[in-house]
């Protein structure tokens, strides 16, 4: 069986390779991919700031995203 897992990358300047933090586990594709665009319209609109590599406050490496992983369980 196949499951989704929605996960947010943020790339912090003292991480060697960034952060991934666990958001939601689904069998529904679909319903994640709807989740993910919504978030990360809300970055692009609200909370990153180009001028000064910023989320919530927060300097980062580069943009946070939200994006899907595929995996199978057994």
């Amino acid at each position: 069986m196949k499951v989704y897992v929605l996960v947010l990358y943020l790339d912090y300047p003292s991480t060697r390779g960034g952060v991934q933090e666990f958001i939601e586990v689904s069998t529904d594709k679909e319903k994640l991919k709807k989740t993910m665009n919504k978030e990360n319209r809300l970055i692009n609109k609200f909370d990153w700031s180009d001028d000064k590599m910023e989320y919530i406050g927060v300097t980062m490496s580069s943009k946070p995203r939200y994006y899907i992983i595929e995996k199978e369980i057994n």
